[in-house]
């Protein structure tokens, strides 16, 4: 398994910057960290400059030194298991 197989998807990704767990599209991999796409993070940035729209998308770059955790979804079950009674 490669992260740079995702490049495309929607990844789960920990890192402080991000202030915890965030849904984001990986955009790229690169020796020093991944680039990444969030609405959830454009949101907050359009907010900072009190904007409502920009002209491009943004992408962000993380270094793996900053990153906890990332998780990505293969296609298999998953299950709960305290729902079942486990």
């Amino acid at each position: 398994m490669q992260l740079s197989d995702y490049v495309g998807q929607q990844i789960i990704i920990n890192a402080q910057p991000l202030g915890g767990l965030k849904q984001v599209k990986l955009l790229g991999v690169e020796a020093g960290g991944v680039w990444i796409e969030s609405q959830e993070i454009t949101n907050q940035l359009l907010a900072q400059f009190k904007i409502a729209t920009a002209p491009n998308t943004f992408v962000f770059f993380l270094p793996y030194a900053q990153i906890e955790m990332i998780s990505m979804p293969i296609p298999t079950v998953g299950l709960n298991e305290t729902a079942f009674g486990v």
